[in-house]
């Protein structure tokens, strides 16, 4: 059988590698594995983290903007091209944070097929999003299924 792989995970015949930076740092053999499954989950692992830290920029950079606009609107009454310069970069830190906020909002809300494998002492969650991209899901199921229940 061919070996599922993308970069925190390779599952061939020898059994499951969980890997951190292309090296194994775990072996599971398949007799280890008392039950598997794929489920539909979260890309990332502390998602509410990422969504929270994308809320505060937001709220930030709405918070900067607020006396900006203020004193935006009496250079803008002037209309002299350096002062308007001068508000474009005044408004470039805002709008940066704005949109790492937004990034990371977008970020915390990707799904992705997850690997749920359980062995007596723990259950781990290896996310597959490659080998769902490739459309091998249905492959890695019935190959899992063959090396675990067979």
């Amino acid at each position: 059988m061919p070996a599922f792989s993308n970069p925190a995970v390779i599952i061939n015949d020898n059994g499951i590698d969980l890997l951190r930076n292309r090296f194994a740092y775990r072996h599971l053999d398949f007799p280890e594995i008392l039950e598997f499954r794929i489920e539909d989950g979260h890309l990332l692992k502390n998602r509410w983290i990422i969504f929270a830290a994308g809320i505060g920029l937001y709220a930030g950079a709405i918070k900067l903007v607020m006396p900006i606009l203020q004193i935006g609107e009496s250079i803008i009454s002037e209309g002299t091209h350096a002062n308007l310069r001068g508000l474009s970069e005044i408004l470039g830190l805002p709008f940066l944070l704005f949109l790492f906020g937004v990034y990371c909002i977008y970020q915390s809300q990707i799904k992705s097929k997850i690997l749920v494998v359980e062995t007596e002492s723990e259950h781990i969650h290896i996310r597959i999003r490659e080998i769902e991209k490739t459309n091998q899901i249905q492959e890695l199921d019935v190959f899992l299924a063959q090396k675990v229940r067979g």
